[in-house]
């Protein structure tokens, strides 16, 4: 069992959606200092002022998680400012809606950077730390979508996550040697800004329209939260985050060419549905 109370914590994605609940929840467990990582100056603010009230140390620091050197220099400034860093949060996270087709190399990367990169910095800065003190838990929020491609027009984001649930296989094999324990969470569809607020390509504007519409379908941040506390708490390596998407899973590992049919139908479905979005 991992104790949150007393711990400190580096989050990142901390400014809006899953990052900002989880931020509060591990403040609500009794977490002794949190640093929190963000682009986001502004939502950084909002964020830390609420943990503030709730008696928790807080340090914020904005900083892009693609660029390792920014990430090293923020991780640093937390090891001073807390003395030692038990928990690891990789939480931001980005998207885009485009075909295949549409997309070019920088539509690519920039998702991938973020999405992949962005654990994979934050991991290299403080997993030798966590190795030295010989103790740590490094939590990667994944996605349903890096379990199975559950969704079209969404490739670059299936490519990041598949690669945060294979980087999760990767410390997991590692670092229980260590006394490190890992946890990989695959939230569902979540009720963020993160598909709002994303790039577009072949599609018309009108399109954010359906996908808020769809949204609403999914749990809320603090839920979600509250799902990746527990296993926090369990020391549970996967954690799918919905009974929905957990049926799916099942379904997916116990009937998969039934699974795959009906995959393929849904997304004949999606695409059928998306047509009178389509530009260019």
């Amino acid at each position: 069992m991992s104790e949150i109370k007393g711990k400190t914590a580096v989050i990142t994605g901390a400014a809006s959606g899953i990052g900002k609940a989880t931020s509060l929840a591990m403040a609500q467990e009794g977490a002794s200092s949190l640093v929190l990582l963000d682009i986001n100056a502004q939502g950084l603010k909002e964020t830390s002022e609420e943990i503030q009230k709730l008696g928790t140390n807080v340090k914020t620091i904005v900083v892009d998680v693609t660029d390792f050197d920014q990430v090293k220099k923020a991780v640093d400034e937390a090891i001073k400012f807390t003395g030692a860093i038990d928990f690891l949060l990789n939480i931001a996270g980005v998207a885009s809606m485009a075909p295949i087709e549409e997309l070019d190399i920088s539509d690519w990367k920039r998702i991938i950077n973020v999405d992949l990169w962005g654990p994979i910095n934050t991991v290299n800065a403080i997993y030798p730390h966590m190795v030295q003190k010989k103790s740590g838990h490094i939590v990667n929020v994944a996605s349903i979508s890096g379990l199975w491609a559950d969704q079209i027009f969404i490739a670059p984001y299936l490519t990041a996550k598949f690669g945060v649930v294979g980087l999760c296989e990767g410390l997991k094999a590692e670092s229980f040697l260590h006394g490190i324990k890992v946890t990989c969470i695959c939230p569902g569809m979540v009720q963020t800004p993160i598909w709002e607020a994303s790039p577009l390509k072949g599609f018309s504007e009108d399109v954010r329209k359906l996908v808020k519409y769809f949204a609403l379908l999914g749990e809320k941040p603090e839920n979600t939260a509250q799902t990746i506390i527990k296993a926090i708490k369990k020391d549970k390596y996967l954690q799918v985050t919905t009974p929905f998407q957990r049926t799916h899973y099942a379904l997916r590992r116990h009937f998969p060419r039934l699974f795959n049919r009906g995959a393929r139908l849904f997304f004949r479905f999606m695409a059928y549905v998306l047509a009178k979005y389509r530009v260019g």
